[in-house]
């Protein structure tokens, strides 16, 4: 087994490419700012977020995915098409609940539970593909709606145009005067309003029909990880499949994990995997506590010099 093949088990899960989460919508307010009973999913893991993935840098998987998987729901969220602003508040909790599910992959994998890593990766994938399809339809409509409205506005002040630039040159308005120009000027503001909504509804709709896809690449990741491992375990003749005996070729060389892992965390992540392979292998223990702390760090091995061999004639 080459270090190569072993350094490929540990490819980043892609949180750089996905880059942060989006943040819930700007008028929510902020979680400190509101009762911890009354927090929104997204709030949550604004709050969350932070405390969780100094976890995962402080070694500490498994208290990293205790506090991630507090923030899944117990029941899969349901598409409300009730009304327009059911519409838009669907469509961010379903972004906060795939965002959840994303952030308990990340601490499951890192815990070496890549298979539930795959698992909880799945589900924000099939959610936000479910939310590119049901949310951005929903938004086109809301979008045709406000257009309808800016057509209608539109018409009105065509049919009323001139009546306004006669009102609009008189020198002296009335009181009926006044208030027919001040009609006129909050359907000015109205058709902004509209014209602006019939555009950022359909920039909403686009960009929910995109998010359908911000999980697939994380899919792949897990499902190409678990593929090689796999492989890797039926290739290792000595073992002839056994995945216990292909754990214990590894970890019995320490030198080489710290060759072929040379960061703290990645080479703790992996030693994580092998211990939930093979959770009775006692060098995998060690090695994690080793990482850890809670043991020292195995004497390296005396290197035992050929003497040489004496000339002829001594």
């Amino acid at each position: 087994m080459t270090r190569t093949a072993l350094s490929a088990l540990l490819l980043p899960f892609l949180g750089a490419a996905l880059g942060a989460q989006t943040p819930a919508p700007a008028s929510q307010a902020p979680a400190a700012q509101a009762p911890a009973a009354n927090l929104t999913l997204g709030q949550r893991l604004d709050a969350e977020r932070p405390e969780i993935d100094k976890l995962l840098e402080a070694l500490q998987p498994k208290e990293a995915l205790a506090k991630a998987e507090a923030l899944l729901p117990a029941t899969a969220p349901v598409f409300d098409t009730t009304d327009p602003a059911s519409q838009y508040r669907s469509y961010f909790l379903f972004k906060d609940v795939a965002s959840a599910y994303y952030l308990a992959s990340r601490a499951a994998t890192s815990g070496g539970q890549w298979e539930k890593g795959l698992e909880y990766v799945k589900k924000a994938q099939a959610l936000v593909q479910e939310n590119g399809v049901k949310a951005s339809a929903a938004f086109v409509k809301i979008s045709e709606a406000h257009q309808a409205r800016v057509e209608a506005l539109r018409k009105t002040m065509k049919d009323n145009e001139s009546i306004i630039r006669e009102l609009q040159a008189k020198p002296v308005k009335d009181a009926a005067d006044q208030q027919m120009l001040g009609f006129v000027e909050k359907d000015r503001e109205a058709l902004a309003e509209a014209e602006k909504w019939a555009k950022q509804y359909l920039l909403y709709a686009d960009t929910a029909k995109k998010e359908g896809a911000r999980y697939d690449a994380a899919v792949k990741v897990m499902e190409d990880r678990l593929a090689f491992e796999a492989n890797q375990i039926a290739e290792y003749k000595a073992g002839e499949g056994d995945k216990t005996k292909w754990v214990d070729a590894i970890v019995s060389n320490p030198s080489y994990l710290t060759t072929s892992f040379p960061e703290k965390r990645v080479r703790f992540e992996f030693l994580c995997r092998l211990a939930v392979i093979d959770p009775a292998n006692p060098k995998v223990t060690t090695a994690l506590d080793v990482e850890l702390g809670k043991a020292p760090a195995p004497k390296a091995k005396p290197v035992h010099k050929a003497k040489p061999k004496a000339k002829k004639g001594e």
